[in-house]
């Protein structure tokens, strides 16, 4: 499972895409030369985009959790197998000894 290539990178790709037209609309904004309809339009766009990106921020933040969350299953189950060795050992040892 490469979640990076399959998750990560596609939406980090997407983010860029939107930063750069995010830094276009901004100067259509700022345009004075342009009439109030096409600045709303220009707002609204930006406005579209930014929605998009609190998007890609809300699944980045979900992956960081069940990263997270992988990371102390893996260190539960290596605590476990370490247990698992103890206990055969332990068992061996008492068939040993009867």
């Amino acid at each position: 499972l490469n979640v990076s290539k399959r998750i990560i990178d596609p939406e980090t790709n997407k983010a860029d895409t939107l930063k750069q037209q995010l830094v276009e609309l901004r100067k259509l904004v700022a345009d004075q030369t342009r009439g109030p309809e096409q600045q709303q339009a220009a707002i609204k766009a930006a406005d579209s985009i930014l929605a998009e990106m609190k998007g890609i921020l809300e699944k980045m933040l979900e992956l960081e959790d069940y990263n997270a969350l992988l990371s102390k299953l893996r260190k539960l189950i290596d605590e476990g197998d370490g247990q698992g060795g103890k206990i055969k050992q332990l068992q061996k040892q008492k068939l040993l000894e009867d």
